[in-house]
């Protein structure tokens, strides 16, 4: 797999749909657990991550951000799973998913000032950079949603570029969120949202005309409605989808998989991990199985890299760097795979 894709292997990586506590691997999860004398029967990580349905997964992922309690915590884990991918993926930026009203312990301005420190450390160590998305927590309810906006609202910071959605899409109607997003519009700040993961294109529909979303994370169920698939690709509306989902919530195969439909039409679609740790996974192997599954080529998916770089809430500057940082790297890609395919054809290297 890796030899059809030597350009998305060089590639730095982008990535904009990333749940902090989904990243966090499971020896730091029983690390962290083990500092606040909580036991594990195993420290198998298919056994600690084990669920079998959104309620138990995010049972988990609430028991998994119950061991975060310090901004020194919270520096920790965003620079591990920064690092992590780094190494596995070649990651170069993320964009962060945060759930503020999980930590009730602990004050929003602290929980930021912590995984500032973490993305700073991630720059200055291995340059990785990262921005935070405030993300609302549905199952909690409108309320709570909107102390959270107000609370990012009143302690802002550069690296909270914009709110999101998550938990259970099946809890509770999105119409009780109008006035959140609402207020974080008016206050600056960029909005997503998860919408049509598991659910139809109305879902989609609702985002990006009440919630009047910038970008949506997942979007599957667009796929349903031709005529909202073509005004979403007129307007460039950005789709931050995720490979494993994809898959969890339809067949894996290009025929029938909404995903595929969605790359195929043209809609501006990149891919991420969501939850890479909780799934097992990493962004280069979900690029390797997605390229695989829907027999994507190389440029495609170095295109939806460079489609998540244009969709991505950073600076113009920073932009501009690793657009550059993206160019060289290809272009010495395209010059060594151009080279090894010379030394093949004229047998200095590997024939078959």
């Amino acid at each position: 797999m890796s030899d059809r894709l030597p350009l998305t292997r060089a590639v730095p990586k982008i990535e904009l749909h990333a749940h902090l506590i989904g990243s966090i691997s499971a020896d730091t999860y029983v690390e962290f657990g083990q500092r606040y004398g909580a036991g594990f029967p195993s420290t198998d990580r298919r056994v600690l991550y084990h669920y079998d349905s959104m309620p138990t997964f995010l049972t988990l992922y609430e028991r998994i951000a119950s061991f975060i309690r310090t901004p020194e915590d919270w520096s920790e884990i965003v620079y591990r799973s920064l690092r992590e991918e780094w190494e596995d993926s070649g990651l170069r930026y993320r964009e962060i998913f945060f759930s503020p009203t999980v930590y009730v312990d602990m004050p929003y301005a602290d929980m930021v000032e912590g995984l500032v420190d973490g993305i700073d450390r991630a720059t200055a160590d291995f340059g990785v950079d990262a921005r935070l998305i405030a993300s609302i927590f549905r199952n909690q309810g409108a309320d709570v949603a909107e102390a959270m906006v107000k609370d990012v609202l009143g302690s802002p910071h550069p690296y909270v570029v914009g709110i999101g959605i998550d938990g259970d899409e099946n809890v509770g109607p999105a119409t009780e969120y109008e006035t959140a997003y609402r207020m974080a519009r008016e206050g600056g700040l960029r909005t997503t949202a998860h919408a049509g993961e598991r659910n139809g294109a109305a879902e989609v529909r609702h985002a990006l005309d009440d919630l009047r979303v910038d970008r949506v994370d997942h979007g599957y169920g667009i796929a349903y409605d031709r005529g909202l698939m073509e005004e979403a690709r007129e307007r460039g509306i950005h789709f931050a989808a995720t490979w494993l989902s994809s898959i969890s919530h339809y067949p894996a195969d290009r025929a029938r998989n909404p995903l595929a439909d969605m790359l195929n039409v043209g809609l501006d679609v990149s891919i991420s991990t969501d939850d890479r740790s909780m799934v097992f996974s990493s962004l280069q192997r979900d690029l390797d199985q997605i390229a695989y599954a829907f027999d994507l080529s190389d440029a495609t998916l170095v295109r939806c890299n460079s489609a998540a770089l244009d969709a991505a809430w950073m600076p113009d500057d920073l932009r501009a760097r690793i657009r550059a940082e993206i160019e060289t790297t290809l272009v010495a890609a395209r010059a060594a795979a151009y080279d090894k395919g010379m030394a093949e054809r004229v047998g200095e290297g590997p024939t078959g």
